[in-house]
This record gives C-alpha cells, sequence and structure tokens, in this order.
C-alpha cells in the first residue's frame, strides 16, 4: 500500500525525467504486480492499483503533469524553499544589483477555488459502478481481469474526492505553475558560494505560509584575489615610474583614485589602500584594496 505522502514517480518507481513511454511501461509492470486478482485476500491490493492507475492517468496526460509537478512542491514541507543561481561580475560585486527573476510557484487555481471541480459541481459518489470501483471483467494485458470503472477510474465509494466535471482549468489538480515577477536588492560585497535568502517567496506550505526563495552567488572569475572584503589587482607600472616613484590613476567601479608609487619600487611590490576594497555585506564599512605592481608592457 502506498505510504501517505508517496508521489506518483515514487508509486510507479519512475525518475520524474522519465517519459510517457517509460511510464506506461512502469504502470504495466506494477499493475501486474498489484492487481486484486492477483492477490486475492490482500486488502492493499485494490487501494495500492486505484493509485497506481491515478498515476498513470496523470503523468501520461502533459497537461496534468506539469500541474502535478507544479502541486507535489506544494506538498512537501520538507523542501520548500526555491533556489536561483545568480552570476555576479566585479561591478556587481563592487556595486550590489537590483536583480528582476521570475520564480515559479503552485498557486491555488482561480477557476475552482483550489478544489479541483467546475462552480457549482457536487462532490459524489459514482453513479458507473455502484461505488465498488471496478468495471465488468475483460481481458487486460492478455488476462481475464477487473479493469478499473471507467466512469471513476477506481474511486467507487471513495469518490467524495470526485465529481463528474473537473475544473478545465487545473484537470481536477486544484492548482496551477505560476511565476511571480521580483524585484530583490543583491547587496554588494557578496562572495562565491554565498546565499541569498528572500523570505516567503518559495513553495506554499500546507499548514500556510510559504518557503522562502534562496539566491544562490556565484562571482564570474577575473584578473584577481580576494580574501573576505579585501581584494588584489595586479597594476601596471611604467619603469620610469616603478624608478623614480609617482602617481598612477586607477578607476574602480565605485571611484577614482590616484596611488602613490614610492622611488625604486621593484615589480612584484604590494601596495595596500586602506578602506577602498569591497564592501561588507551587511554594511559597515570596506575591507582594503592591494595593488601588485608589474611593469607595463613596453614601458
Amino acid at each position: 500500500m502506498a505510504a501517505s505522502g508517496t508521489d506518483y514517480y515514487t508509486l510507479l518507481g519512475v525518475d520524474p525525467s522519465t517519459e510517457a513511454p517509460g511510464i506506461r511501461e512502469a504502470f504495466r509492470r506494477e499493475a501486474l504486480r498489484w492487481h486484486p486478482d492477483h492477490r486475492p485476500g490482500d486488502p492493499r491490493a485494490a487501494e495500492h492499483f486505484r493509485a497506481l492507475h491515478q498515476a498513470y492517468e496523470v503523468l501520461t496526460d502533459p497537461v496534468r503533469r506539469r500541474a502535478y509537478d507544479a502541486r507535489i512542491s506544494d506538498r512537501s514541507s520538507e523542501h520548500p524553499d526555491v533556489e536561483a543561481q545568480v552570476t555576479l561580475g566585479l561591478r556587481e560585486v563592487f556595486t550590489g544589483l537590483l536583480l528582476k527573476l521570475e520564480v515559479p510557484h503552485a498557486r491555488p487555481c482561480g477557476g475552482c477555488g483550489g478544489t479541483g471541480r467546475e462552480w457549482g459541481e457536487q462532490r459524489m459518489g459514482c453513479p458507473g459502478c455502484g461505488g465498488s470501483g471496478w468495471g465488468a471483467p475483460e481481458s487486460l494485458y492478455g488476462l481475464r481481469l477487473r479493469p478499473l470503472c471507467g466512469v471513476c477510474h477506481g474511486l467507487g465509494n471513495t469518490g467524495d474526492r470526485w465529481v463528474q466535471r473537473s475544473c478545465s482549468d487545473c484537470h481536477g489538480l486544484g492548482s496551477l505553475l505560476a511565476h511571480t515577477l521580483l524585484e530583490v536588492r543583491v547587496p554588494a560585497g557578496m562572495d562565491e558560494g554565498m546565499r541569498l535568502r528572500v523570505p516567503g517567496q518559495g513553495h506554499p506550505l500546507l499548514r500556510g505560509g510559504a518557503g522562502d526563495l534562496v539566491l544562490v552567488i556565484h562571482v564570474r572569475p577575473g584578473p584577481w584575489t580576494r580574501r573576505g572584503p579585501d581584494i588584489t589587482f595586479s597594476l601596471p607600472v611604467s619603469t620610469r615610474t616603478l624608478s623614480r616613484g609617482g602617481r598612477v590613476p586607477l578607476v574602480t567601479p565605485l571611484e577614482r583614485l590616484t596611488v602613490r608609487v614610492p622611488r625604486n619600487s621593484a615589480p612584484g611590490t604590494v601596495l595596500k589602500v586602506p578602506g577602498k576594497g569591497l564592501p561588507l555585506p551587511e554594511g559597515g564599512g570596506r575591507g582594503d584594496l592591494s595593488l601588485r605592481l608589474e611593469r607595463a608592457t613596453g614601458g
């Protein structure tokens, strides 16, 4: 018997990426295993067989499958967060970024208010099978077996969840996949692997509320090294300036600086400019900027 909360993919023993032919083969295999005629006296068989048939019906219908894939996220309290990957360049690391993105959510269907049935349609038992859930015996996969009722698809007198007319918008699932457009401020100073959490923008939870949107930060590699808010660049300097000293202009994403190079500086010398590095993500200051002197080409 399928445990409460078992999803359709687990029930059929397939991966969520499995295409329709694989779903049909899995259903055929499991249906032959669990048909009540093969398990006389097993009270679990009928319920499990009905669940298999329902899984098959949903996962082989492209529209219903998309809606189901959105909805199963709605059922999971263990993984309510939605993750998105964000890649920043050096300018965004220095200045921060106002990010606009679409976030997918499973949301209650507006056409039926989340009930899965057309407005005005009452819940009822199945009139097609007298509540048994089974049709007349026939040949199924070469065996003489009882098929599911063609009207209620096996729900029978457990059909308080079954209606004659399902909602045409969500196909009876009660929810739809929607996208919300968000504006999220990514602060300056973010580093590789940091996670920015946006409360309440993840998957809905069964008991109200929602998980969070989690932005996983990646930083595009470049000609610098970094340790926290401290950042080091190479600074090309002419031979004349290395020898005699002088001032060298430098432009960062935040400002224009002038750096003083001491007389008789050797290539590889590191000059530190305090407080001109990367901003701290939580605010309240900046790290240090370090410049490794290099002999300029042709200079």
